[in-house]
């Protein structure tokens, strides 16, 4: 255990020492670390997206059709749902039932105030005419 926290202490310090080297290196450096680090970053995340689409679609069969054309075949389901276009769709239709609910939400909570203040602006209604200026105004 004692040997274990002690190359995990060393590696800390090494990659603090590699950060504090980077902060001086130049710009030319510290942008091809940063190219880098993002390339390696979306392959990542794209590696994960395509195990996740891999996962959650069913193979597609494949089958030669006649006049020896190679066609793709995705055989439908009975019950309407796993596919990924299905998926995608039931995904966006929940969506658009949150934001819809909140937004009734949003409005339960804020048609009280709006109401209540028409209400308090609704006599603080003057009108001047040409003309017809205030006695104070009129003498200096």
């Amino acid at each position: 255990m004692a040997h274990l926290l002690t190359t995990l202490h060393d590696t800390i310090l090494r990659v603090r020492r590699f950060i504090r080297s980077l902060q001086r290196a130049n710009d030319a450096v510290k942008k091809r670390w940063l190219i880098g680090c993002s390339a390696l970053a979306m392959a990542l995340v794209l590696g994960l997206w395509m195990a996740y689409v891999n996962l959650t679609i069913r193979p597609v069969a494949f089958s030669d059709a006649p006049g020896g054309l190679s066609v793709f075949v995705v055989p439908q389901e009975k019950n309407g749902g796993g596919g990924f276009l299905s998926t995608l769709g039931r995904g966006f239709q929940n969506l658009g039932n949150d934001i819809s609910g909140q937004w009734q939400k949003t409005q339960e909570k804020i048609s009280p105030l709006i109401d209540t203040l028409n209400k308090a602006t609704a006599g603080n209604e003057y009108t001047i005419e040409p003309g017809a200026a205030p006695e104070a105004a009129q003498n200096p």
